[in-house]
């Protein structure tokens, strides 16, 4: 007997990650026909499916089958129309342009070849809300929406339930709790308050236009990313077809981001730093920067300190970390929702597999090939900035 059958499945957050993995989850369980089929539940904070629609960034899904960041090879391979519906939706543009703030001459130009097939693609920028609404289209397990995680009980032993305890006072027991509540994992600093995140030293600032009667020509090219005045880096790119995101890092403090989005609260008070301090570090930017400030909503303006992670060691029966949660990168690299797919991907795989004699052993199979991997890539991204 599978040692699913039967069992209750707590995913804490439907973010990419969770959304994922009960897509995976409930796909292999019902191709191996396990029976009687697990209980999966989703648990997320949101307060409905549409909460993040129209707002985020767009990034690369990669299909590299040498790293550990292949999250569109995780789409092919679930084989339910994902990949091709969002290839219907990619943005425009195959190109990264890296430049020193002259957009029309970049230093170097990264393409993908489109190809005649379009299932050898490897490379896809789509938009993070259009991906999870695809995904949370195909999740057929419930999903709780506004359940606040806040607190978590491992089992005494192998094989014992969990607890799972929100935010209004209510608890669940589940079998296994897969912990994919996002960088600043609440479950996690309940469980294990001494695997902290760590300041990457670097401040990002990003904002989205209102709908655009047309796109700048620069971003039906692809993306760009740019080097400014006083070490500011600028990214620019499409998202949705219809709306521009940009982005400016520098390094600050990390309490820079909190006083920002304490400033971004107030819709007068965002305009006025969307008009005055936006501007003096967008400086020396050309078109179609300016353009695009222009045409940004105060409001849609938010900060993040970078912070990265190693994978912990986990010793709590019936408990696993996937994606953010485990091993939070930076935004800079978009590894994270290619990372977090991947290790929704190898979790379903060590569970359903048929291999293993228990949900713990299944849990210890997967940690031991997503932790080197998510730490490969970690050093993949950050040995230029640590330098």
């Amino acid at each position: 007997m599978s040692i699913l059958a039967g069992k209750h499945i707590c995913i804490a957050g439907a973010g990419i990650g969770g959304t994922c993995l009960a897509v995976a989850l409930e796909k292999a369980c019902k191709d191996s026909s396990i029976s009687p089929l697990p209980k999966i539940e989703l648990f997320e904070r949101d307060a409905s499916s549409s909460a993040r629609q129209g707002v985020g960034y767009s990034f690369n899904l990669r299909d590299h089958q040498d790293t550990g960041s292949g999250g569109l090879k995780v789409l092919k391979d679930l084989e339910l129309g994902i990949f091709e519906e969002l290839a219907q939706c990619q943005e425009p543009g195959n190109t990264m342009h890296l430049c020193l703030q002259n957009f029309k001459q970049p230093l170097i130009q990264v393409a993908r070849a489109p190809g005649e097939d379009p299932r050898a693609q490897e490379l896809m920028r789509i938009s993070r809300s259009q991906l999870r609404q695809t995904l949370l289209y195909r999740v057929t397990s419930g999903i709780h929406w506004g359940k606040v995680c806040t607190s978590a009980v491992p089992a005494a032993k192998p094989g014992g339930h969990v607890q799972l305890g929100f935010s209004d006072g209510s608890a669940v027991n589940c079998d296994l709790l897969v912990v994919a509540d996002g960088t600043r994992s609440k479950l996690r600093a309940c469980l294990l308050p001494r695997e902290t995140n760590s300041y990457a030293g670097i401040c990002m600032l990003m904002g989205r236009t209102e709908q655009l009667k047309e796109l700048p020509p620069e971003l039906l090219k692809g993306q760009y990313l740019a080097m400014g005045q006083r070490g500011v880096a600028l990214f620019m790119c499409s998202v949705e077809k219809t709306t521009a995101m940009w982005s400016l890092s520098w390094k600050a403090p990390e309490s820079t981001s909190a006083e920002l989005n304490a400033i971004f609260q107030d819709p007068s008070a965002a305009q006025e730093y969307l008009t005055h301090e936006v501007q003096e570090l967008a400086k020396g930017f050309p078109e179609p920067l300016p353009s695009l400030l222009h045409a940004t909503k105060a409001t849609s303006m938010v900060s993040y300190p970078c912070m990265d992670k190693l994978p912990h060691p986990n010793h709590d029966n019936g408990v696993v970390y996937l994606g953010d949660a485990w091993h939070p990168m930076s935004p800079f690299s978009g590894s994270g929702a290619n990372m977090a797919l991947v290790d929704a991907w190898e979790l379903a795989q060590q569970l359903v597999t048929g291999r293993h004699t228990c949900i713990q052993e299944a849990i210890d199979a997967y940690a031991t090939h997503a932790a080197p991997r998510a730490r490969g890539e970690q050093d993949l991204w950050w040995s230029a900035w640590r330098k």
